[in-house]
């Protein structure tokens, strides 16, 4: 019996040696998740129990205490729902001295009811960990990830890195974009993917209204019309056709909301209201004074587009679409015809991202109208003086010729319309 005795001894030693103690990393209430109350469960006395949500890097996992039914698992964390007067939860994986802790200890007054708990629980550092999997992509073509503030890769997306069980700040910087932060979760054994679209640089939110900027990369196009639609056409101002080269700039990705304009001028002039619909009614030179404003208040540099920017911009950088509607042969899904205003942002965006280029409200441009030269020209910002300012896009009350991207419309700068808005430029 004794020889039997320490044999038994001899086999169990190996696990009392080499068997690792699991840790608790963390435990606490998340007053930002609903899970007890969405997925309710109810102890003896009628009450919703407390749920314990609990992550943890090993596998085969079982718990004691005071739990209330049987625990569920969901996207690899356990479900463990308590009673309100729990005292004890002992968490049991093969090979791992389990941890036993007293809840009281860590929330005297016991867990709440109709509240979600977060219970990490990992393997003791060995200088080993375990790793999960991230791939991250993003809209731009060329950009730099960082996790917890250490670059990890470069270049074209989508980006795979591994990294330690657990949460993790990723941020993905590019040129000409503002910088993007996410948290993500690595799980051991497991590829996680995210994605995390960066906007262009000038992007920003003012009083909790956003308003999105659109890279538009350097290149040259045929600005104008090729010809005229027809022999009783009076659009002559649309042509010559002639060869135009800009740098790089952002354009806003829609037209200036009702919103936005509110909370820089104090009021709004809109015919049509709604926070969300685009601003209208106001004049260009209202147009430079909520720019400087904006400006001022944001410390930015935000100005109307150049009407060889916007047209370049409607046109999606290729001369081939000039006479389209944002690179669509019909205005139909582009444009906004109904007879009244509708929400900045509502129809389908062209392959660069814009909307309400054509269609919506007509919008502002910074130049003064004069007839297109003949030669080619770089970066033009129209003539110095004149009485007319360029208008461009059409309207809710155009149709056809009145929309497409190459057709330049004009008015006094101080005359308003409800037809008539903005979209905001930015030199890169």
């Amino acid at each position: 019996m004794r020889r039997q005795f320490l044999s038994f001894l001899l086999l169990l030693s190996p696990l009392l040696v080499f068997a690792q103690q699991l840790v608790v990393t963390s435990f606490d209430a998340d007053p930002s998740e609903i899970l007890a109350v969405s997925h309710p469960r109810k102890d003896a006395n009628k009450q919703i129990c407390p749920l314990v949500v609990v992550r943890i890097t090993v596998p085969d996992v079982t718990f004691e205490g005071d739990i209330v039914g049987e625990v569920e698992q969901h996207n690899g964390d356990y479900w463990v729902y308590m009673c309100n007067e729990a005292k004890w939860l002992e968490i049991k994986a093969k090979g791992f001295i389990p941890p036993k802790f007293n809840i009281r200890d860590k929330f005297p007054q016991g867990l709440a009811s109709k509240t979600t708990y977060k219970l990490v629980v990992q393997k003791p550092a060995t200088g080993n960990e375990p790793t999960g999997t991230l791939v991250v992509n993003t809209n731009v073509g060329e950009a730099d990830l960082y996790l917890d503030g250490t670059k990890q890769a470069t270049g074209a997306p989508p980006f795979k890195v591994k990294t330690t069980d657990g949460k993790h700040t990723l941020t993905l910087k590019a040129r000409g974009y503002n910088d993007e932060t996410a948290q993500v979760d690595a799980r051991v054994g497991q590829t996680m993917t995210y994605r995390v679209n960066m906007k262009a640089e000038g992007s920003f939110s003012l009083d909790g209204i956003g308003y999105e900027m659109v890279r538009i990369e350097q290149g040259s196009f045929m600005m104008g019309a090729r010809r005229l639609p027809n022999a009783l056409s009076t659009a002559s101002l649309d042509m010559p056709q002639h060869q135009v080269t800009l740098r790089g700039y952002a354009i806003g990705k829609t037209e200036v909301p009702q919103a936005l304009w509110q909370a820089v001028m104090g009021s709004n002039p809109s015919i049509h209201k709604g926070a969300t619909l685009p601003v209208e009614n106001v004049s260009w030179d209202d147009c430079q004074e909520f720019i400087r404003r904006l400006n001022e208040r944001c410390n930015t540099r935000f100005r109307l587009p150049t009407e060889a920017e916007w047209e370049f911009a409607a046109n999606c950088r290729d001369s081939n679409l000039s006479d389209t509607y944002s690179g669509e042969p019909s205005p139909d899904n582009v444009a906004n015809m109904s007879g009244q205003t509708i929400d900045c942002g509502s129809r389908k965006a062209s392959r660069i991202g814009l909307q309400d280029m054509n269609g919506n409200v007509a919008e502002w441009c910074q130049d003064y109208l004069d007839r297109y030269p003949a030669d080619n020209v770089a970066n033009p910002l129209g003539p110095e003086t004149g009485y007319v300012r360029i208008v461009r896009g059409g309207s809710y009350q155009d149709r056809g010729l009145m929309l497409r991207n190459n057709h330049r419309h004009y008015m006094s700068p101080d005359e308003t319309a409800p037809t008539v808005g903005l979209r905001l430029a930015q030199d890169l």
